[in-house]
């Protein structure tokens, strides 16, 4: 496991300032939004309660058929529905034209793609269901992952779409099994946290602090060019930002131009002359989503219409800003890396702690 609470740290001492220049404040229909969210959080959250129950009552693992009641019977009534045209088809073979027996042994060739198609999907897809628990069971579903992908997993996870699934013929007459009209296998269902850039950037953290104690040179080059290779890939930036709170409060506080900490009223400085900074009361009502700091949209008078954190949170998931959280990234941790190298007894972190 990655050590979270290090991470926070580095991008707390550095100012993080990620999205600051592509990260619009506004663009979306809050309003709007705030409506359809709350119906779909009713939804997912009764889809995460199934899941989570469901683990709690087969605390030694979840048996998962490869086929449900439901759809055994739609496979059974698949399967009639061609009855007819299997017979027809045999009969053709018996007694009809070459061209009607070629035709014929097509179509019985294609009723048996068919049901290994179909048997394909239900021994995958009850798989996938098992890995999609333990995903659940292990905590690592990220974080980043947006409201309609976190329904779809939960349901896939929880056998709401094994129970409910459907057997349709696909443009080429191919059974597939289905789940809310969509191929099983097509169903997004977002991503489980990979640690990779965060045991990285841990690893090089502990590595620099180690040089900075043992005396030895830091080829800086060497590690700019190492996270601007991890920096290609936002997606994962992305997912591990939303893993850690710090991080999106430091971009979403960026974002909306709402500070986290302010210099204090009294003008109050530290030993070293620096002006003591205090938590921001219109940051903290905004994050409680009870702040009214945020413009107004439209006609919206109620406090709750007024987009607060939350909203912000969701909607930053959307592909629309998926590079605004690579903007800044790699000159931030440079910076502490620096401050680390320079000082590593002020860097906040426990060297003995790295493993």
């Amino acid at each position: 496991m990655a050590k979270k609470q290090n991470n926070m740290g580095i991008f707390e001492r550095a100012g993080y300032a990620l999205g600051a220049s592509k990260s619009p404040a506004a663009g979306f229909d809050y309003v709007k939004g705030i409506a359809v969210a709350m119906e779909d959080m009713d939804r997912i959250d009764a889809s995460i309660k199934k899941t989570q129950d469901l683990l709690k009552k087969n605390p030694n693992g979840v048996e998962i058929p490869k086929l449900t009641d439901a759809l055994s019977d739609k496979t059974a009534d698949w399967l009639a529905a061609k009855k007819p045209l299997i017979a027809d088809a045999h009969e053709k073979m018996r007694k009809g034209t070459d061209e009607e027996k070629e035709v014929a042994i097509k179509y019985l060739n294609d009723i048996e793609k068919g049901i290994v198609q179909l048997n394909g999907d239900f021994e995958n897809a009850a798989l996938k269901q098992d890995e999609y628990l333990a995903i659940e069971k292990s905590g690592t579903y990220a974080v980043s992952n947006n409201e309609e992908q976190k329904l779809n997993f939960h349901n896939f996870a929880n056998g709401t779409f094994a129970n409910a699934g459907e057997i349709t013929e696909d443009e080429n007459g191919m059974p597939r099994l289905t789940y809310n009209g969509q191929v099983w296998d097509q169903i997004d269902i977002g991503n489980e946290y990979n640690y990779k850039l965060e045991d990285t950037i841990d690893a090089e953290l502990t590595n620099i602090e180690n040089m900075a104690i043992s005396g030895k040179d830091w080829n800086k080059n060497a590690t700019k060019r190492g996270l601007e290779k991890i920096a290609r890939d936002p997606k994962a930036v992305k997912d591990y930002m939303y893993q850690n709170p710090e991080l999106m409060d430091a971009f979403i506080s960026n974002q909306v131009s709402i500070p986290q900490m302010i210099d204090n009223s009294e003008g109050e400085v530290d030993t070293k002359g620096n002006i003591i900074k205090i938590e921001n009361p219109a940051w903290n009502d905004f994050k409680a989503g009870i702040g009214n700091v945020m413009p107004r949209i439209g006609d919206v008078d109620p406090v709750e219409k007024i987009p607060q954190y939350d909203d912000y949170f969701n909607s930053n998931k959307s592909d629309e800003f998926l590079l605004s959280f690579t903007d800044g990234f790699v000159n931030t941790v440079m910076d502490t890396y620096e401050k680390a190298y320079t000082k590593p007894s002020d860097s906040g972190f426990d060297v003995n702690a790295h493993e």
